[in-house]
């Protein structure tokens, strides 16, 4: 499993974590493995309502990245 990158580094997201992202948005529901990875990578978060993306994830899907 992949970490983070030191911080000051910038995190290359592969094109399943974007689209793990988008069906985040939508509610759709992700694998667990995938689940674990955008924790791991502080983009989303399980929370009383459910799991959701966070403001860093938010972020990455307005910017395209």
């Amino acid at each position: 499993m992949k970490h983070p990158p030191p911080h000051g580094e910038k995190l290359v997201l592969t094109g399943d974590e974007f689209q793990a992202l988008r069906d985040v948005k939508i509610g759709k529901p992700i694998d667990p493995e995938m689940t674990a990875r955008l924790v791991t990578l502080q983009l989303a978060e399980q929370g009383q309502g459910g799991f959701s993306l966070t403001n860093a994830g938010e972020l990455r899907l307005i910017h395209g990245k």
